[in-house]
């Protein structure tokens, strides 16, 4: 959230957009007086557990997907934003470094801080021709290595091995 907030303060114009579920009510509380505080209420839109189409819509209608993540292994979120070409922002955390290249298909924190979060949705926002490059890269390394045909045969190998 700092880093929306620091966002904010340097006049980006952004709109975000959360999907999933709370963890304890005192975290939603605390993020929403944070949002209320730093008059981000127009900046942020929170939708809860979405699936189907509606989830699909949200993905298609953003950018960028941001994962900073202190523990993870591979997040089913960012295959599906590299499958539809979303640039991701994620951190040097579980298998998220071997399926996001830095600098080639998104941008990996080395730690998950305000400051090279902020630092990154920054370089995203005022370089679009970037962006529209690492799209394209997401979607071609989905193709040759995420698609339902082969990721089952891949499966089937190893568990031939």
């Amino acid at each position: 959230m700092n880093s929306l907030i620091l966002c904010k303060k340097n006049n980006l114009n952004f709109e975000c957009n959360f999907m999933g579920e709370w963890i304890k009510d005192e975290e939603k509380n605390y993020y929403f007086d944070l949002i209320k505080q730093n008059e981000l209420k127009d900046n942020i839109h929170f939708y809860g557990l979405i699936t189907d189409e509606k989830k699909w819509t949200i993905y298609m209608n953003n950018a960028v997907l941001i994962h900073p993540t202190f523990w993870d292994g591979q997040p089913l979120s960012i295959l599906e934003a590299m499958g539809i070409g979303m640039t991701i922002i994620s951190t040097k955390v579980g298998a998220i470094p071997e399926t996001v290249i830095n600098g080639h298909n998104g941008i990996i924190l080395d730690e998950n801080k305000p400051e090279l979060l902020y630092k990154a949705i920054e370089k995203f926002y005022f370089d679009r021709k970037y962006l529209e490059i690492i799209s394209r890269n997401n979607i071609d390394i989905y193709c040759k290595r995420f698609t339902n045909k082969i990721f089952l045969n891949n499966l089937k190998n190893w568990l031939e091995e």
